[in-house]
């Protein structure tokens, strides 16, 4: 006869801190100008995949998707004397800039890697 037996407890759950807000979740960064804050403020109304101006900046949105953490994310192309991509999430209603795990490879990483 096998006995197997374990003894643990289990967690006790933490209450959220109410000072705990969406940018100061781990993972997540504020705006870095007045151009990213208005994309968040709008991305709800970016079409998917086409060209918008904000904040006089051409801005493009990928199609929202739900990631795998549940949370829906769309991808952000500033396009301007540089291009910059980033990653938004959607947490308890408003939207942050998320690190972009999974970013596909740029002309630039490409230069920057020596053989």
């Amino acid at each position: 006869m096998l006995v197997v037996g374990a003894c643990g407890a289990t967690p006790e759950l933490q209450k959220p801190d109410p000072g705990y807000t969406v940018l100061t979740k781990p993972g997540t960064r504020p705006p870095a100008n007045d151009v990213e804050r208005a994309v968040l403020a709008q991305i709800d109304k970016l079409p998917a995949d086409r060209a918008s101006t904000v904040a006089g900046h051409n801005v493009t949105a990928g199609a929202a998707y739900t990631a795998a953490s549940g949370r829906r994310c769309r991808a952000v192309t500033l396009q301007g004397a540089a291009t910059k991509s980033m990653l938004a999430c959607k947490f308890d209603n408003r939207w942050a800039y998320v690190p972009d795990v999974v970013r596909r490879p740029t002309k630039a990483d490409n230069r920057s890697v020596t053989k």
